[in-house]
This record gives structure tokens, C-alpha cells and sequence, in this order.
């Protein structure tokens, strides 16, 4: 069985900047992701991180990150407001 190590913590700020930059270096693939500004979820408050580690015998070790965190509310708020609005063609 792989073993598997996990670390947990809670990043604001400069903290949670200099944090993705580290990992931006050590990424090997990049995603190219079309997607506005507008859309993308801006955290409000502490970002939460999981890093998971799981090694198997003969096999490279392999590394998993998850950030979630709880959008802006306001920023939803207006995304689902202008979702909602009639537009000129209704």
C-alpha cells in the first residue's frame, strides 16, 4: 500500500502569494485556462490548504494540492444579479 503524508494549514495574503509562487516553480505542466477576471473566485478570508504526498514502492512519489475557499460575497452576489437580469432581447 502507498504510504501517504498530508499537511494542512490556513494562508492569507503574502503568505498565500508566496506560497503559489514556490508552487508555480515546481509545476512542471501549465493549464491554460480561458476564463475573465470576472469569473474567477476571489477568496474572502483565509484560503485553506491540503497537500497530500503518496509514495509507492518503484513508482515516482506522487504530489496533490487543494485550495478552497469561500468566494467574495459581494462578488457572487453581482454575478448572480447580472445572471439574473433580462436582457435586450427578452
Amino acid at each position: 500500500r502507498p504510504r501517504r503524508t498530508r499537511r494542512e494549514g490556513a494562508l492569507e495574503g503574502a503568505d498565500l502569494d508566496a506560497y503559489l509562487r514556490a508552487l508555480d516553480e515546481r509545476l512542471t505542466t501549465t493549464y491554460d485556462v480561458e476564463r475573465t477576471d470576472d469569473l474567477l473566485p476571489r477568496p474572502d478570508g483565509e484560503v485553506h490548504v491540503v497537500e497530500y504526498t503518496t509514495d509507492a514502492e518503484g513508482q515516482a512519489p506522487r504530489w496533490t494540492v487543494e485550495l478552497s475557499w469561500t468566494p467574495e460575497t459581494d462578488r457572487a452576489t453581482e454575478r448572480s444579479e447580472k445572471a439574473a437580469a433580462p436582457t435586450a432581447d427578452d
